[in-house]
């Protein structure tokens, strides 16, 4: 690694916005685009020199904490895709969402007992993958390869891991299937190790398999790009604590495939056959009701409810701060402030609707607090540089057709 590299930002690598505030920013990762500098790409290439003056650049400062003497991890770099891959990556823009998002990435490699997992992504293999069964759950151990260190492979001594496997459309003319694949485990290359032990590797996949993978309307992908796509991330906001679906549409080659082989299906896979209810999308658009518009309007507007939100922004920035202070003061914080509620007009007994949670779909964001339009140009009026959150806090969803 050069002596004391400085990431320079590389304007030729564009970036979808998936999600972004003062902590997190989501993003969709184009073919090719590795994560974070290495041998070959030490001036550019990389997301991390893409996010350059785009965060901070106390997150561009290398990580330290890892064991790779050939790379340049920065801080806002919490997980990471393959250069062949495409799909939703979450970035930190902060040291408190670099430690929420670090703690939550690595929990979510770990959900071996769990039902669900917290990361869903969507392939194209070769052949069925279960023959007549559209859900296949691969268990196989993952492993250096013995005869080629270089790749994975399913073997007695690896580390555990599950895939589970979704079948959603398959064509017996072009002998392939459009599936998806949660995994419930972290471990290098593992949909792309199962569905080749499975003997359905992932299409156009040069390193797992040597079938060739070719539709004559489309022409010959990348040797390197394997038609795989980290669709979905759910996540909880380091912040807010509120949830966050993070959707990435399917890029132009992998949606191409699917319009010339299945044209009957909708590009969203939230609308495919079989897909499980909690990953689709929602299909409706919640308002507010006059009566509550009324209330969150005299509410801001009375000295109990400024009070109460000069008090809730003062305890949230002492909570903000203990995250990077002196440990034994962290404790001493939390037992000082361990009730944050103010004196004035208790917020239990004022109306408030079912606590809302966070979707990014498609670039499109729901965000908890975020009223009618009627609020937000009320917002704009009173002349505020950001949307106060009010102590009367509603859920939206999204239409995403």
């Amino acid at each position: 690694m050069p002596p004391k590299l400085v990431l320079k930002r590389d304007p030729g690598i564009t970036l979808e916005t998936l999600h972004e505030d003062d902590h997190v920013l989501a993003i969709s990762k184009p073919f090719g685009v590795l994560a974070h500098p290495s041998p070959g790409f030490w001036h550019k290439g990389t997301m991390a020199h893409a996010l350059v003056e785009r965060v901070p650049e106390e997150m561009l400062q290398e990580r330290g904490n890892h064991n790779e003497w050939d790379s340049f991890i920065p801080r806002c770099i919490v997980h990471r895709l393959d250069a062949g891959t495409t799909g939703v990556m979450v970035i930190a823009k902060s040291p408190l969402a670099e430690k929420g998002l670090t703690a939550q990435l690595r929990a979510a490699d770990m959900l071996w007992g769990h039902s669900s997992g917290k990361k869903v992504y969507v392939a194209v293999l070769l052949g069925h993958p279960g023959g007549s069964q559209s859900c296949i759950t691969a268990l196989g151990k993952i492993g250096r390869n013995p005869q080629n260190p270089k790749v994975w492979a399913v073997t007695a001594d690896g580390k555990p891991a599950k895939t589970v496997f979704r079948v959603h459309a398959f064509s017996k003319k072009h002998g392939l299937s459009l599936v998806t694949a949660e995994i419930f485990t972290g471990r290098t290359h593992q949909i792309r190790v199962h569905a080749a032990h499975l003997g359905s590797p992932v299409a156009n996949d040069h390193l797992y398999t040597q079938k060739r993978f070719e539709l004559p309307s489309l022409g010959r992908l990348p040797e390197r790009r394997q038609l795989l796509h980290a669709w979905l991330l759910d996540l909880e906001h380091p912040d807010t604590q509120r949830r966050i679906l993070l959707r990435a549409a399917l890029p132009p080659d992998m949606a191409g495939v699917v319009q010339r082989v299945w044209p009957e299906l909708s590009l969203d896979p939230a609308a495919w056959p079989g897909m499980l209810a909690r990953f689709q999308s929602q299909q409706s658009v919640q308002r507010l009701t006059d009566v509550e518009v009324r209330c969150m309007a005299w509410w801001d507007a009375s000295p109990e409810g400024r009070a109460w939100l000069r008090d809730r922004d003062a305890w949230l920035k002492r909570k903000r701060d203990d995250c990077d202070g002196d440990p034994k003061q962290r404790g001493k914080n939390k037992r000082n402030h361990r009730n944050p509620s103010p004196g004035g007009r208790d917020p239990s007994v004022f109306p408030r609707c079912e606590e809302g949670e966070e979707e990014v779909g498609h670039g499109h964001l729901v965000e908890a607090g975020r009223a009618s339009e009627s609020s937000e140009r009320r917002e704009a009026s009173r002349g505020a540089g950001k949307p106060r959150k009010s102590v009367v806090t509603f859920a939206f969803s999204v239409d995403e057709a």
